[in-house]
């Protein structure tokens, strides 16, 4: 079985769907420490031509707690704003409606939980794309005692039954497939290919969020998308 393991990202960018749909089973590796200013509440959308971040606030977001322990914010407004932010970025694409639609049924949601809301937007967005997929969360997989670093992948490689481990290509200097191999684990790096990725899209940026993709390009072509890249 092969499986890919990452921390929560808000709208990430088509290499994190890429590596969903490269496995069986998508760990959310969520029993890790918070990571200020990084992906796990924004990523970035174009409005006019120029590129935007956009956030979602974290109450008492802090490196000292674990991304399970951490919560979006309860202000309606900040999910109201941001729904609005895309719809009135991508207005005239051609698929706004269904990216609206899709939006919406992510941040409407009703649990706040920076896991849960995640997963439901991961399975919202590969339901769109007809896509099967099992996703776990690692902080219902393993003690809060956990091991870090390359031994806590394979350990939760080990829990999921992984007989093959998928990471991105920035792992390239953190795991050793010799590492893996002991284990009877075979470890691939996925290298996703914007070139390849940016020609099917007609020269849209592949290194955006999905919700620029989503409001731009057809179901068939999204799908499309999930295989370009490489494993090296």
């Amino acid at each position: 079985m092969k499986v890919a393991i990452m921390q929560p990202y808000l709208f990430p960018y088509v290499g994190y769907w890429q590596l969903i749909g490269a496995a069986d089973t998508f760990v959310i590796l969520d029993d890790v420490n918070f990571i200020r200013r990084g992906w796990i509440n924004r990523n970035r959308i174009l409005q006019n031509g120029s590129e935007i971040l956009f956030t979602l606030p974290v109450k008492n977001a802090s490196q000292n707690r674990l991304i399970s322990e951490t919560s979006f914010t309860d202000d309606q407004k900040a999910y109201a704003k941001l729904l609005r932010m895309f719809a009135q970025a991508y207005a005239k694409a051609p698929f706004a409606g269904e990216m609206n639609e899709i939006a919406g049924k992510c941040l409407n949601f009703e649990n706040r939980d920076v896991t849960a809301l995640v997963k439901n937007q991961l399975e919202t967005v590969t339901d769109y794309l007809g896509i099967k997929k099992d996703f776990l969360k690692a902080s219902e997989l393993r003690p809060a005692d956990h091991r870090h670093a390359q031994e806590g992948i394979l350990e939760l490689c080990r829990i999921t039954g992984a007989d093959c481990y998928i990471n991105p290509i920035g792992g390239t200097s953190l795991y050793e497939k010799e590492a893996f191999a002991k284990t009877g684990i075979e470890l691939y790096f996925l290298h996703a290919d914007f070139e390849e990725a940016e020609k099917l899209t007609g020269g849209r940026r592949a290194d955006l969020s999905v919700i620029d993709l989503i409001a731009n390009c057809s179901k068939d072509t999204l799908r499309k998308l999930l295989g370009c890249y490489n494993l090296e």
